[in-house]
C-alpha cells in the first residue's frame, strides 16, 4: 500500500490555498480545490505564516470515540498521514476541547487532521478561532496541519461518502492539503470592528451598571429618609428594626435593579475584556458560558417589569384590566415564577453544558427559540400595559394642573 508523507515550504504571500486528491487520478475529485481553513490560530500551521506549509499524504479514517481519554485506539499507521476522525457510537455524552484531541493525534505522529463540512456552510467559526486554554501545545510542538474542508459544490458527490466508500474498499487516496487564511485572522484586528463588537456594548453595559447602582442607592435613600422620620428617638432606630422596614419597602423594582447591578457589570468587563472572543485573553470556556449574554436573566427582568406595570395599571381609576398576559401572572403565583426562573436556568443550564463540554443535541437551539418565543410574548403584552399606565398618569397630571 502506498504511503508517503511529503512536506514542503516556500514563500508563498496571499496565494489561495486547498486541499486536493492527489490519487487516485480517476477520482471524481482529481483535480477540484477544495477550500481548506485553520480551525484555530494556535493549532497547527496558518495560512498567515510567512513559511507555508504543505502536506502530501495518504488518507485515512480514524476513530475518535475515546480521544478525549487517550490515543490508544489511534492505530500506529496513522503516523505520517492525513486523518479524518469519526464517532461509531456516535457523539459522546461527554467531549473535550478540541486541544485535546490534537494533542492526542500530535503524539501519534498524524501528519494533519481534516474536518468536512457541506458545500455553502461556511468552515469559519468566531468562536473557536481565538480558542486557548491550558491544554494547548507549545510552539515547538504544534507542527500537526489542522484544517477545516468545505466540501466542493461539483461533482456532485458528497467527498465524505467519497472517502469513506474508498477507506471501507480498501482503495489508498492520496491527498494534498495546506492552509488558507482564515476570515476572522484579518477581521478582527479592525478598529472599527473593535469598536462596533468590543468598545460600544461595553459603554453600554457600563452605563446600564451606572444607572441601575445610582437608581437602587436612591430608592434605598429615601426608604432610610423614611424610616428616620418614622421614628424620631434615635434609641428607636436599632439595626432590626431599620432592617426589617427596608426589607417592608422592598419591592419588584428592586428587584430588577438588583438583578441589573449583578449582570450588567459581569458582561461589561467580560465584552471589554475578551471581546466576544475576539482575543484570546479570556479562557475559552468563559466565552462559551458568556456567549448567549445571560439572556435568560434579561427575560426574567421583562417578565418582572410586566408585572409591574400590571399592578400600576390596577391601581390607576379607569385604565382599564391590563393585558392578558398582565392579568394572568397577576392571578397564578406559580405561573409568574415559572415565567421567571425557567428561562434563568434553561440559559445558564445551556451554557455549563456547552462549558463543561456535555453534548447534548440541539441544547443551544431549543434554548434560544423558546426564550425567543417568551421575548415575543412578553414583549406584547408589556408594550401596551406601559403605553396605557403611561397615558393614564399623564392624563392625571394634566386634569391637576389644570
Amino acid at each position: 500500500m502506498l504511503r508517503f508523507v511529503v512536506v514542503t515550504a516556500c514563500l508563498l504571500p496571499g496565494m489561495h490555498s486547498a486541499l486536493v486528491i492527489i490519487q487516485p487520478a480517476l477520482s471524481p475529485f482529481a483535480g477540484i480545490r477544495t477550500r481548506s481553513v485553520p480551525q484555530n490560530r494556535y493549532l497547527g500551521p496558518q495560512g498567515t505564516d510567512a513559511v507555508i506549509v504543505n502536506v502530501t499524504a495518504e488518507f485515512m479514517v480514524v476513530n475518535s470515540d475515546t480521544l478525549c481519554v487517550t490515543n490508544r485506539d489511534v492505530p500506529d499507521e496513522a503516523r505520517g498521514r492525513i486523518v479524518f476522525l469519526v464517532s461509531g457510537a456516535g457523539a459522546p455524552l461527554v467531549g473535550c476541547p478540541v486541544s485535546v484531541v490534537y494533542s492526542r493525534l500530535d503524539e501519534k505522529g498524524v501528519a494533519a487532521w481534516i474536518i468536512i463540512f457541506p458545500n455553502g456552510q461556511d468552515v469559519t467559526d468566531p468562536i473557536e478561532f481565538y480558542h486557548r486554554n491550558s491544554g494547548m501545545l507549545g510552539p515547538g510542538r504544534n507542527a500537526m496541519l489542522f484544517v477545516e474542508v468545505e466540501e466542493p459544490a461539483q461533482p456532485g458527490t458528497s467527498l465524505v461518502d467519497y472517502l469513506m466508500d474508498s477507506w471501507q474498499k480498501k482503495d489508498p487516496i492520496v491527498i494534498s492539503v495546506r492552509p488558507d487564511v482564515n476570515d476572522w485572522d484579518d477581521f478582527y484586528p479592525r478598529w472599527y470592528i473593535q469598536v462596533l463588537l468590543r468598545w460600544i456594548p461595553t459603554v453600554v453595559f457600563g452605563f446600564a451598571c451606572v444607572l441601575a447602582a445610582r437608581f437602587l442607592g436612591k430608592h434605598l435613600t429615601f426608604i432610610n429618609a423614611e424610616f428616620d422620620g418614622t421614628l424620631p428617638a434615635p434609641s428607636m432606630r436599632t439595626r432590626r428594626r431599620r432592617i426589617k422596614f427596608i426589607a417592608s419597602r422592598l419591592s419588584i423594582v428592586h428587584l430588577i435593579l438588583v438583578i441589573e447591578l449583578v449582570t450588567t457589570p459581569a458582561l461589561c468587563a467580560f465584552i471589554g475584556i475578551g471581546g466576544w472572543g475576539s482575543n484570546d485573553i479570556l479562557p475559552h470556556e468563559m466565552t462559551l458560558f458568556f456567549l448567549t449574554g445571560l439572556s435568560g436573566w434579561g427575560f426574567t427582568c421583562d417578565v418582572l417589569s410586566a408585572v409591574f406595570w400590571t399592578s400600576i395599571i390596577k391601581e390607576i381609576p379607569g385604565s382599564g384590566r391590563g393585558s392578558w398576559f398582565g392579568r394572568l401572572l397577576d392571578r397564578h403565583y406559580m405561573i409568574k415564577v415559572a415565567f421567571c426562573v425557567l428561562p434563568v436556568t434553561l440559559d445558564t443550564v445551556a451554557c455549563l453544558l456547552n462549558v463543561l463540554y456535555v453534548n447534548v443535541p440541539y441544547d443551544y437551539l431549543l434554548t434560544a427559540a423558546l426564550i425567543m418565543i417568551l421575548q415575543r410574548v412578553v414583549g406584547i403584552q408589556f408594550l401596551p400595559d406601559s403605553h396605557s399606565a403611561k397615558d393614564e398618569c399623564s392624563h392625571g397630571s394634566r386634569s391637576v394642573y389644570m
